[in-house]
């Protein structure tokens, strides 16, 4: 008997042996794979995308909101306990976000009005937001390999431009930032490690990441969305959930029904008879295209621009109206259905759904479209999109070869498409010079364009973006008076008496003209220039609103 044990012992042995060597030779070769593919490394990511976005260090402060949110204001110039005070205070009638301000206000202390360390903030803070995305993508336990190609792509993607170039950009930043922190912290929850820690790291982050930015009340959401990720269920099961959890959804939810009001309150807004234009306002039509307009720019972002302006009706825009409504009744469809069949894309696709929520104007705002509406948005959409890929296995069909080179390709496409609106942004001539290419009959970008030159002293250039603006609205007198002023500063009398008399014949009460007529006559008796020797420059006429939001 013992003989015949022997053996039968000593084979189970070496069954045992044999399943643990090609396990431990497995563990090595992915170890070895890991080592191999750079994008499995949360920092190779941050030096991708910062290489695409580097050249935001050579960009000047543009006229686009820069002057109003941090170069003119002096609330940012007063004692810490002083600017805090205001920068916390309800009745304030400017667009409440105080978590930017401050963050403007470190800014100030430390080098005053820099553009390099301005934007080396707004870099440092996409750096913490791309290991943000890819630590969330490791706590969910999504494939490393497929998601932190779509973090990638998402931050390398030419739309994320304006909110890394423009400084008045931060508050996207920092929102999304603490976003992030807020459900890595709520995910512990679910995870049950140290619930009171995180329970309080949840909220403040919360709060925080609202009061950077008020479209982040809509946060709730995406920890229920977080906590499907965890436990695909039917939503119904959450009721069931420990309270610790619900109470973070309740307790937020209720802080943003708080704020909401407040948020929604101060900065600026259309007049009554622009909302209602068919040209200046945002119609209903303009709304209903909105989710297939932001589609086409993520998808062929050839013609990005910081402002996307509305169009007059015609047979083309309700088409798209038509489209866009299949589009959402589709979008709706697969989302629920991902949802009931427990699959990841239900969540993801409702987290991008949800952050793109506040940009469909349920209330009228004043900016139609703007690519820092996607900035949150969209690595949740390329998420999705990846991991149907990793699941249908599209990347079987080829080589590991042809894989790498096709997503690395794809990479450098986007960094190459990122260096035209980085060129825009880098001062405000080039920005609204870019404007009026994309927009050649907006009024409101010409006229943003002649100001600029203006202040270079470029007048000649001036006076034509004026005129030209004025061909195409002639209803508003200040295009032809600012035309009439930049040609005053360079001694072209008849030019500008031509204008005036213009503008005149058209507005014969406006008080601006009025003004230049007076100012025509004394500079054709008068010397043009004063004693210094410089052209004089003349206060010009500017109704134009900025773009707060």
């Amino acid at each position: 008997m013992i003989s015949s044990v022997q053996p039968v012992t000593a084979s189970r042995r070496i069954r045992h042996l044999l399943t643990v060597i090609p396990d431990s030779k497995s563990t090595a070769d992915s170890s070895q794979v890991a080592a191999l593919d750079p994008l499995q490394h949360k920092w190779v990511c941050v030096c991708i995308v910062l290489t695409a976005h580097f050249w935001c260090l050579t960009s000047q402060f543009v006229d686009f909101d820069d002057p109003q949110i941090f170069l003119q204001r002096k609330d940012l110039q007063v004692p810490f306990l002083d600017f805090i005070k205001h920068a916390f205070d309800f009745s304030r009638t400017d667009t409440w976000r105080p978590i930017r301000d401050l963050s403007h206000w470190l800014d100030f202390t430390i080098h005053g009005h820099s553009p390099v360390f301005s934007h080396i903030h707004n870099l440092v803070l996409l750096s913490f937001i791309v290991l943000g995305f890819c630590h969330l993508a490791d706590r969910l336990k999504f494939s490393r390999h497929w998601s932190y190609i779509a973090i990638t792509l998402a931050f390398v993607h030419p739309v994320q431009v304006e909110t890394v170039a423009w400084i008045s950009g931060r508050k996207d930043l920092l929102a999304t930032l603490f976003m992030l922190l807020s459900l890595i912290s709520f995910e512990r929850i679910l995870e049950s490690q140290r619930q009171w820690l995180n329970f309080g790291i949840t909220l403040t982050c919360f709060i925080l990441s609202v009061l950077s930015k008020g479209h982040m009340v809509v946060l709730p959401v995406l920890y229920v969305c977080l906590w499907q990720l965890k436990t695909p269920g039917r939503i119904s099961a959450l009721r069931k959930a420990p309270r610790g959890r619900l109470s973070v959804i309740l307790i937020t939810s209720c802080i943003s029904l708080l704020l909401a009001n407040r948020i929604s309150g101060g900065g600026i807004s259309l007049t009554n008879e622009l909302m209602s234009s068919e040209r200046y306002g945002i119609t209903l039509l303009d709304k209903v295209q909105l989710p297939i307009r932001y589609l086409s720019h993520i998808f062929w972002p050839l013609d990005l621009n910081h402002v996307y302006l509305t169009h007059v009706a015609s047979g083309l825009q309700y088409s798209l109206a038509t489209a866009s409504i299949l589009l959402t009744i589709a979008f709706v469809f697969l989302m629920h259905r991902f949802w009931i069949h427990g699959s990841l894309l239900g969540p993801i696709m409702m987290c991008f759904a949800t952050l793109m929520l506040p940009y469909m104007h349920l209330k009228p705002g004043v900016v139609y479209m703007a690519d820092r509406y996607l900035f949150s948005a969209l690595p949740f959409l390329f998420l999705g999109i990846a991991y149907q890929i990793s699941i249908m296995g599209v990347s079987q069909l080829f080589s590991k070869r042809i894989n790498r080179f096709a997503t690395f390709a794809l990479m450098a496409t986007c960094a190459v498409l990122c260096i035209q609106p980085h060129v825009a942004f880098s001062n405000s001539i080039s920005l609204w010079s870019r404007m009026a290419e994309v927009y050649p009959q907006s009024a409101w970008g010409l006229n943003r364009l002649g100001q600029a030159l203006y202040r270079r002293g470029d007048m000649k250039a001036a006076t034509g973006a004026w005129l030209k603006a004025a061909s195409y609205r002639p209803d508003d007198p200040q295009y032809l008076n600012n035309a009439a002023v930049s040609a005053m500063a360079t001694g072209h009398f008849e030019l500008a008496k031509d204008i005036i008399l213009k503008a005149q014949s058209r507005h014969p009460e406006d008080p601006f003209v009025k003004k230049n007529i007076r100012s025509l006559e004394y500079l054709k008796k008068n010397i043009m220039t004063p004693k210094s020797g410089k052209r004089k420059i003349f206060p010009l006429e500017n109704t134009e609103h900025e773009a707060l939001d």
